[in-house]
């Protein structure tokens, strides 16, 4: 019986929209995960476009997160860190923002 090379185990999406892929080549694993980001990315942009011109206001929204990401910082339990690193993600990650005036 001759043994299998390689084969792929597709574990499917999970709640925050990742999709896990584990390939199997040899004596090796190797985990590839992956998001789809172009319907967030797309509804971004259409409220950048209904907030362009308006003025700061107390509350205003000025970007998401993809699920998987802010899942990650909610790990963090200072809150002053997990804000500048919320910041950090956005200023990289223009995409995400959803108010042109947070860039400026």
């Amino acid at each position: 019986m001759t043994p299998i090379e390689s084969f792929e185990l597709d574990e499917g999406y999970d709640a925050t929209g990742v999709r896990t892929l584990v390939k199997f080549e040899g004596d090796q694993a190797i985990k590839i995960q992956s998001y789809d980001a172009a319907p967030l990315v797309d509804q971004c942009k259409a409220e950048r476009n209904a907030s362009a011109g308006m003025s700061w206001g107390e509350g205003r929204k000025v970007g998401s997160i993809p699920p998987h990401v802010y899942a990650r910082f909610l790990m963090i339990k200072d809150q002053r860190e997990r804000t500048k690193l919320i910041q950090n993600f956005l200023r990289i990650n223009t995409d995400f923002v959803t108010f042109d005036r947070y860039l400026k």
